[in-house]
């Protein structure tokens, strides 16, 4: 086969790789909420700029993996969906960001697991239009839920 050709095909599946992974990535997190609260994840290499959009990020600077992460308006009753999807882990030392529908005050929760575990708990974070909000959990955020 010819130098040429091999790299086409080889290009051509790592393309494919990248988009199926992006597409999954994309329904697994889900959309935003009735709140119009922050929406699935962006992609690291898709970053927009905070100039065009109002972003959330949640930085995990503890030493537990989040399993589950939940937004909600504050004042609202119901944490809604996991942010992160069936298949979503915010793990170690890793950020995620959303695009938000709507700034405004919310409230953050994020769990180890789906019983018992513990819970990293943020009320009342401003997120602000046209900025990047930043909420960082650290070990000591953990309480047991």
């Amino acid at each position: 086969m010819r130098p040429t050709t091999t790299l086409l095909r080889s290009l051509s599946a790592r393309a494919f790789a990248f988009a199926l992974i992006g597409t999954t990535l994309l329904a697994a997190c889900g959309g935003g909420d009735d709140d119009n609260g922050p929406s699935s994840p962006t992609p690291p290499d898709t970053q927009p700029s905070e100039q065009d959009h109002t972003l959330f990020a949640m930085q995990n600077s503890s030493s537990e993996d989040a399993l589950y992460v939940y937004i909600k308006s504050c004042g609202a009753a119901s944490w809604g969906q996991d942010r992160l999807g069936a298949t979503r882990v915010l793990d170690v030392g890793e950020v995620i960001t959303w695009t938000v529908n709507q700034p405004g005050c919310y409230d953050v929760r994020a769990r180890t697991s789906s019983s018992g575990g513990q819970k990293a708990e943020f009320m009342g974070v401003n997120v602000a239009e046209h900025q990047t909000t930043t909420v960082t959990i650290h070990d000591a955020d953990w309480q047991p839920y």
